[in-house]
């Protein structure tokens, strides 16, 4: 297996559905993580998603919530 290039950093990372299972996870491991990548989660949370498990991000300067879907209108917060 091949090693992972380092030479592409993204400034800035979407994530969708980040009140999820999966994605807080994602979200709970990268942001720590990844300082210099801002985070932004994109979710309308019904009773699958929880924002409670992702209130130690709250603070945290490189992660952004944004309340909206990818279904219907983007929310004009999404302009990076």
């Amino acid at each position: 297996m091949s090693q992972i290039s380092r030479e592409h950093q993204p400034g800035r990372v979407l994530v969708t559905g980040g009140a999820g299972f999966i994605g807080s996870n994602l979200l709970l491991h990268m942001v720590p993580g990844f300082p210099e990548i801002n985070f932004l989660n994109l979710d309308s949370p019904t009773y699958v998603g929880n924002l409670m498990s992702l209130r130690q991000l709250e603070e945290t300067e490189n992660y952004d919530f944004v309340h909206g879907s990818i279904a219907g209108r983007v929310p004009g917060s999404l302009a990076f």
